[in-house]
């Protein structure tokens, strides 16, 4: 019978787009107070938890969760205008 190959490597415009995308929020995250950029990079890259991180800094959860929120809103905002 016929042998069917697959190509299982990325579409070359996903990689660029993603990368893209990845400079944005790179972009975005320098344009947040250092307070917020902090509590992102520690929730989003350096696998930190909700309860972990407020242990470190000694505040709530809730206050994390909120504060969490807040910074993802800014980045919103801030991904559709970062060019």
């Amino acid at each position: 019978g016929a042998v069917i190959l697959e190509d299982h490597n990325p579409d070359v415009s996903e990689v660029v787009e993603q990368r893209i995308m990845m400079d944005k929020l790179h972009e975005a995250i320098q344009l947040l107070s250092d307070e917020e950029a902090e509590l992102i990079k520690a929730l989003f890259f350096n696998n930190v938890s909700e309860r972990e991180y407020s242990r470190e800094k000694g505040i709530s959860h809730t206050a994390v969760q909120k504060r969490r929120q807040k910074a993802l809103e800014k980045l919103r905002n801030l991904i559709g205008n970062v060019n």
